[in-house]
């Protein structure tokens, strides 16, 4: 018998992005893609950001000449998220 596996919806792709960069994940859009489980991260980041989560962005140039985005919080939001752990 296959065990039945809970389908991935948009609401837990958007958590487990939100995951990531709570646990101090810098990433691009396709490598947050990957850990969301989704073609759609960049949507979901700007879902994080209006509802508050402090998602910074830099721009970065790679070997082949290309540039794109990585997305990272803030040193405060990590520090409040890493404060609230411990109390």
């Amino acid at each position: 018998m296959t065990p039945s596996l809970k389908p991935i919806t948009p609401e837990t792709q958007k958590q487990r992005i939100r995951m990531a960069f709570e646990a101090g994940r810098r990433m691009t859009s396709h490598e947050a893609n990957k850990v969301g489980r989704t073609v759609d991260a960049r949507k979901y980041i700007s879902d994080l950001r209006a509802s508050g989560l402090d998602i910074q962005d830099t721009w970065e140039k790679g070997d082949d000449g290309r540039t794109y985005k990585r997305y990272f919080l803030s040193e405060a939001a990590l520090a409040k998220i890493r404060k609230n752990e411990n109390s």
